[in-house]
């Protein structure tokens, strides 16, 4: 492909440079802004719907929309249509999710590591609110992302803020009662992922009342 055509179709037309995404107020308005601001204008019109949907008004949609942009993100939505997700609205927002989260637990990690190190730079102060921004918008698209509540806490412990880490604690264990429900009785399955799943849930239900228990523990 030539020069010339590669930025013919990457032509947007009427495209948005100014317009910031919290002065959209309806659906329609979101839509728009996303088909004429780079780089969300690769993404599938149909992943797009999904993301807004899932959003509505929340605040935490701005959020989603800017971190996703600092990290890096957007290609790994617009590849999205080329799987067999696109029609799957719920499926879409939980591969997203899973994408913020694999995000954010590294993020988390690199903070977790600097601040053992009793390091307080200047990428301290940014890795703590991006890996919040990263996870938290996770939970927001799919609330049964159970490694980002495990996350979260793990950070809140970190800064000693116990109170909060219990509330990320307690929603995973919640969304691990959702997700034992749905997966009971597949255990024989041929397929290595559903049929792996009632482990996995076990390990990471352990995982979660460890740490609940080594914080009343401390706390005695």
């Amino acid at each position: 492909m030539g020069l010339f055509s590669f930025f013919g179709k990457d032509k947007i037309e009427n495209e948005n440079t100014r317009k910031p995404f919290h002065e959209n107020r309806t659906d329609d308005e979101r839509s728009d802004w996303f088909s004429r601001t780079r780089p969300w204008h690769k993404v599938s019109p149909k992943v797009i719907n999904a993301i807004i949907k899932k959003f509505g008004d929340d605040p935490m949609f701005e959020v989603f929309v800017i971190t996703s942009v600092e990290h890096g993100l957007v290609a790994e939505y617009e590849e999205i249509e080329n799987t067999e997700l696109v029609n799957i609205p719920e499926a879409i927002c939980a591969r997203i999710s899973g994408i913020l989260s694999t995000k954010g637990s590294e993020v988390a990690q690199n903070f977790n590591h600097l601040f053992s190190r009793s390091n307080k730079t200047k990428e301290l102060q940014k890795l703590y609110p991006d890996a919040l921004n990263l996870l938290e918008t996770s939970i927001v698209l799919s609330e049964e992302m159970i490694n980002s509540y495990l996350q979260l806490a793990v950070l809140k412990l970190s800064l000693e803020k116990t109170a909060e880490a219990i509330e990320y604690i307690n929603g995973g264990l919640s969304a691990l009662e959702g997700l034992e429900s749905q997966f009971s009785g597949m255990g024989m399955s041929n397929i290595n992922t559903i049929a792996n799943a009632p482990q996995n849930f076990k390990e990471m239900k352990q995982a979660l009342l460890l740490m609940k228990e080594e914080i009343a523990g401390t706390e005695v």
